[in-house]
């Protein structure tokens, strides 16, 4: 920390030296994934433009990084073990020191090769030791030249995995398989999109009516074409209106639940409200943007005896199930990019045994869940953009009760190796085996 301290009293750190210099220290800032520090476009994209990107698509699967990419200079699936001389495992630990983590390496599948030259700068060539998949033992090498930034957009933008991008397409997908009574509703968000190039989401009031017409017009479809099974896919699910996640609990439970969501804030007294540039994305903001958007904000709470004030959404709240709940068998998929509200819907279907819950360990945690209009800083010098999160959720009693585990583990989960296997065959793991447990349930 003293050798922090030395480089932090430096008068002569460029921006990409203070960024690195703040990656490298461990703070606890007690946010959870929806806090962030980032380098501003305007700042970031003469480097990425002047510079030689590392050029392989690659998948995190355990400790193997693999190229994701049929394309490219190496073959597709085969295992790099270090990078111009240093070891994959150091590589990911300099990234991100949480690589071990299933959300941490979620987000290094996009982002390596960026913050490979933001970490070790611009190199000519890549010299890498790998292994084919058919001999991990043996070690073979091979130098490619780095690409430029064109040439990463386009390389990057059709890999293997994942591998139904159709679904990725929109915030809702679904599928019905006819033959097996098996219907599939793939939710990217649990924010309401409306069809516009920017994917705007609407007024929060209006997301709950939007999601409630949708969910209860699907569930209806369901019933009349029979199905017996569902498979609910939140592997991509980042978040989003923290009622939803309720709703849709109410469209497959088959008993009374009970629910709470309070937001919590400790004050208002926002800091250095002299440096925020952005609240929920919007840019340019004036000081008295400032003071409207806390005056609206102070309507919504009211003061406990402490410091902190609540903004109770429902407390203790009974909620029946719909007319049209499902009360067949239901199969949820999740991983380490399931976040935020994803994460309390999870806890819902845990809690209360609804199905089977099928994947990796969940990126988020529902117990530590920040939320709320997200308040954007632009440090004065380095023009550093840090984005904080402004209230914390609490849920209900019996959640925390039913659930120890700071970030839910599936019900059922895979080996590495037995990964590694189905991204060879360029086969979605989960979804195999879930077929395969409708079809052969014993």
């Amino acid at each position: 920390m003293d050798q922090k301290k030395k480089e932090l009293e430096s008068d002569s750190l460029t921006t990409l030296a203070f960024f690195n210099f703040l990656i490298d220290i461990d703070i606890n800032s007690k946010f959870d994934e929806h806090a962030q520090w980032n380098l501003t476009e305007k700042f970031l994209m003469p480097i990425l433009e002047k510079g030689n990107l590392f050029p392989l698509p690659i998948k995190i699967i355990g400790s193997k990084m693999v190229v994701n990419d049929t394309t490219v200079d190496l073959p597709y699936g085969a295992i790099i073990h270090s990078i111009n001389g240093e070891p994959i495992d150091t590589l990911m630990k300099s990234v991100d020191r949480d690589y071990q983590e299933t959300f941490a390496q979620r987000q290094m599948e996009f982002q390596f090769s960026i913050m490979y030259l933001i970490r070790k700068g611009s190199a000519e060539s890549y010299i890498m030791k790998y292994s084919l998949p058919t001999e991990p033992s043996h070690i073979l090498e091979k130098s490619i030249k780095g690409i430029d930034f064109d040439t990463y957009q386009k390389t990057f933008s059709d890999t293997v995995f994942p591998l139904n991008k159709e679904g990725l397409s929109n915030f809702v997908y679904t599928r019905h398989f006819e033959e097996e009574r098996i219907f599939y509703l793939k939710l990217n968000s649990f924010n309401w999109y409306e069809n516009s190039p920017k994917k705007v989401s609407i007024f929060p009031k209006s997301i709950y009516k939007k999601f409630n017409q949708h969910f209860a017009s699907l569930f209806e479809e369901m019933a009349e074409l029979a199905v017996e099974h569902l498979i609910i896919d939140l592997r991509f699910n980042q978040g989003g209106n923290v009622k939803i996640p309720g709703l849709l609990y109410s469209y497959l439970a088959q008993e009374a639940f009970n629910e709470s969501l309070l937001l919590k804030i400790q004050n208002f007294d926002i800091p250095h409200v002299e440096h925020l540039n952005k609240i929920e994305g919007q840019e340019n903001i004036t000081s008295k943007d400032v003071g409207q958007f806390i005056k609206k904000m102070r309507k919504e709470f009211r003061k406990k005896n402490d410091s902190t004030a609540l903004w109770t959404l429902s407390e203790n709240e009974v909620t029946q199930p719909k007319k049209s709940s499902f009360d067949g068998n239901v199969y949820l998929l999740v991983g380490g990019r399931s976040l935020s509200a994803s994460s309390y819907f999870t806890a819902l279907f845990k809690a209360h045994e609804r199905g089977m819950i099928v994947g990796e360990q969940m990126g988020g945690s529902y117990r530590s869940l920040t939320a709320g209009k997200m308040l954007t800083y632009q440090l004065p010098n380095t023009k550093i953009e840090l984005a904080a999160p402004i209230m914390v959720v609490d849920f209900a009693d019996e959640l925390y009760q039913k659930i120890d585990e700071e970030k839910i583990t599936p019900d059922l989960i895979f080996s590495d190796d037995e990964t590694y296997q189905y991204f060879l065959e360029k086969k979605d793991l989960e979804m195999e085996r879930v077929f395969q447990l409708i079809k052969e349930p014993n």
